[in-house]
Formats: structure tokens, C-alpha cells, sequence
């Protein structure tokens, strides 16, 4: 539900930032209350995409334009579970498209047959591995994170 506003936030001027001050200042702290179905939520619980002051942050553009499309596609998937966003996913049920949910996701990582390709994850940025060559560089037991 909140996804399909991203458009909304835009008008409102919610985003993108006015200032990078107001990542630090509370404004991210902002209730989001105006969406159907959904509990309150801060602008800090959407994705990082809309913490950007820069209007043509690729991120920003694609959530965008995906939203954009939304109601032209065949399906939209989901990653949730029903018992999470029951709420949430009982409103979008009406509205088309249809949506399926997949999800935890994470529960499916111990199926993941080791392999010796590059590690899979969520990110849409190449890992920076310097901070884990330092780390295995000390002695057992003498970081604490």
C-alpha cells in the first residue's frame, strides 16, 4: 500500500529531501498516516531511495517508475508473508493487480547449495569487503562490535 503513494510523496514534498539536515534533524521521524491499511509509519521505515535530496538519484527515479507501472502489470510480487501484512494485503486484494506474497526469504538461505560464486544478498551495491579484511586481520576475541 505504502508503495503505490511513493507518487503521493512526491507531491506532498516529502521527498526527495529538501536538505541532507534533515536526515539527521527528526524530519525522517515524520508519521506517515494517510495511507490505507497501514499502521503508522515513519518516513525513516521507507526505503533508502527516498532518503536522498538528489531528484535524479537512479534509486529514487527507478522505485518511481516501478510504481508507476504497477498498474499496468499482469502481477506484482510481494516480499512479505501474510501474517505479517495481513491488514495491508487483504486492501491491495481489491485493487488491481493481483498480488502474491513470497517470503520470509530468509528461511530459504540454508537451501542455497554452497557454491563458490560470489555470496547472494539484498543489496543493489557491490559489498565493500576492507572493513572484514581488517577484521580477520586481529586476534580471536579482541573486537567487540
Amino acid at each position: 500500500m505504502g508503495c503505490k503513494r511513493y507518487p503521493t510523496l512526491v507531491e506532498k514534498g516529502l521527498a526527495p529531501l529538501k536538505e541532507e539536515s534533515y536526515l539527521t534533524n527528526g524530519f525522517l521521524d515524520q508519521v506517515i498516516d494517510w495511507v490505507p491499511k497501514t499502521k503508522a509509519i515513519r518516513l525513516k521505515d521507507l526505503p533508502k531511495s527516498f532518503q536522498t535530496t538528489n531528484p535524479n538519484d537512479i534509486l529514487f527515479k527507478l522505485a518511481l517508475e516501478a510504481m508507476d507501472r504497477v498498474d499496468k502489470a499482469s502481477a506484482v510480487v510481494l516480499r512479505t508473508f501474510d501474517e505479517l501484512e495481513a491488514d495491508v494485503l487483504h486492501a491491495l486484494s481489491s485493487m488491481p493487480p493481483p498480488a502474491y506474497t513470497i517470503g520470509p526469504l530468509q528461511l530459504l538461505l540454508n537451501q542455497i547449495p554452497q557454491h563458490p560464486l560470489k555470496s547472494m544478498g539484498y543489496s543493489l551495491w557491490k559489498e565493500e569487503t576492507e572493513c572484514l579484511q581488517w577484521f580477520n586481520a586481529k586476534a580471536p576475541n579482541s573486537v567487540v562490535l
